[in-house]
This record gives structure tokens, C-alpha cells and sequence, in this order.
């Protein structure tokens, strides 16, 4: 057999150039390089920025805030990132979507006022503004916390037979659906008057589109209703099982 096709010929002359020592001839280059698509490009970005800490005092960079990242793209990716010692966060390596950003779940922050796009296609900076929940529970919202130009606010409330009462303490929760399980992209305490106030940036939402706001608080049953962003005296009245 000749040399030349021990060296270039696959299977069984490859096979048998192999045993007697010949090496196998490289592939050629592909001729013209992969071209894809803006839908099947693999782009991935990175998202960054600060988190502060709301306090009387005003804000200060926070270390060690566990964040909640919500990807949307077909369905819902969670990631996870904690600030370090500057109050800086880091999130590499994401798909294109539209994202959420706000306190982890039992992180013992909140944020009243999520950030988050519903155009995520290049590295994006958001400053994340989170509040302690004992803050919360007791003050309502610092008046040092940005607050964006659509809201939804109200009260909660339960009947006694000595009348109505407020309800302070109570989790009021902004999410996509009513049946969803994703953590909240925008979440507060209401205040010892029972008041509530939630900024409303979670990505696509506009004026015209409704976000289920839900309550819940421990001895009481989960509330909820369908609202608009920028709706005032959203009053929910909590019942004891």
C-alpha cells in the first residue's frame, strides 16, 4: 500500500498506518469561518455594580448582600451573586433576557426598588439599594432610597371587633404571576401604620400592564390581587386561618 494513503485514507488504511507509526495527516482549516445569527449567536455579558445599604443615616456601601438575579428567556434562570468587601457585586457569563436584580431570599435585606432591563444584550452596571428588614418593619422606606416614577402603595389591614387594625411587619411581594414560584423582583415591609410602598421596574412593565401584588405574614393567610403600575391605596385586608 502506498505511503501516502497509510497517511490520508481513513479506516482501515488509516488503521493500519497507525500500527506501523504513521501519523495521522491534520484536518484542513474550514474554508470560511461560522457565521451565526443575532437569535443563535452565544453572546453572554456580565452585570455589575454596588450594592447600598439605606440607612437613616443615607447610603453606604454593603458587603456581603446575597443578590437574587432573575434571567428571563424562555423561561426563568437564577443566579446568585454577594457583594465584597467594597459593596461590588459580579455576575459573569449571562444570556441575553430580560433581568431582575434585588435582595436574596432570607438575606435579611430588601429591595424596594429593584433594578433590571428588559433589553439585556451588552454588559450592564446596576447599583442595587437594599434596606435591612428591621429598618423596614419599623420606618417604611429611608427617605434616602431612589424611588422611580411608577409605583403601586397602600395598606394592610385585619378586622378585630375592635375595629380595623394595622398589620405591620407584613411581606407585600411584586411578581410576574400569580402562580409563579420565582422569588419577588420587588418586595417591602409595611411600616407600623401598616403602609406599604413599592417601586415597579421589573423588566417589560409598563403603565399599561398589571404585576400581582401578594401579602403574607406569618398567623395570617397569603392575600394577593392583580394591580397597575402607579395604582395608590392598594388595601389588603389579612384573615387569620
Amino acid at each position: 500500500m502506498p505511503s501516502f494513503l497509510r497517511c490520508v485514507v481513513p479506516g482501515l488504511a488509516a488503521t493500519m498506518a497507525l500500527a506501523i507509526g504513521c501519523e495521522r495527516a491534520p484536518l484542513a482549516p474550514a474554508s470560511r469561518p461560522l457565521i451565526f445569527t443575532t437569535d443563535t449567536a452565544p453572546a453572554f455579558f456580565a452585570l455589575s455594580g454596588v450594592v447600598y445599604d439605606h440607612t437613616i443615616a443615607g447610603p453606604q456601601p454593603r458587603a456581603g448582600v446575597r443578590l437574587a438575579v432573575t434571567l428571563w428567556r424562555g423561561g426563568a434562570l437564577l443566579f446568585e451573586a454577594t457583594s465584597d468587601a467594597n459593596g461590588r457585586y459580579y455576575v459573569p457569563q449571562l444570556p441575553r433576557g430580560s433581568i431582575a436584580i434585588g435582595a436574596a431570599p432570607n438575606s435579611g435585606y430588601i429591595a424596594p426598588c429593584p433594578s433590571g432591563s428588559s433589553e439585556f444584550r451588552e454588559d450592564k452596571i446596576y447599583d442595587v439599594h437594599v434596606v435591612t428588614t428591621a429598618l423596614m418593619s419599623t420606618t417604611g422606606a429611608p427617605a434616602s432610597l431612589p424611588l422611580s416614577a411608577l409605583w403601586i402603595s397602600g395598606s394592610v389591614f385585619e378586622e378585630t371587633p375592635a375595629g380595623r387594625r394595622p398589620v405591620a411587619g407584613a411581606f407585600v411581594d411584586l411578581t410576574s404571576s400569580a402562580t409563579t414560584t420565582l422569588p419577588p423582583y420587588s418586595t417591602t415591609l409595611t411600616d407600623a401604620m401598616g403602609r406599604y410602598l413599592l417601586c415597579t421596574s421589573p423588566p417589560g412593565t409598563g403603565t399599561d400592564q398589571m404585576t400581582w401584588v401578594s401579602v403574607h405574614r406569618d398567623n395570617y393567610i397569603t392575600g394577593g390581587r392583580w394591580a397597575f403600575p402607579g395604582d395608590a391605596d392598594i388595601d389588603f385586608q389579612l384573615f387569620r386561618p
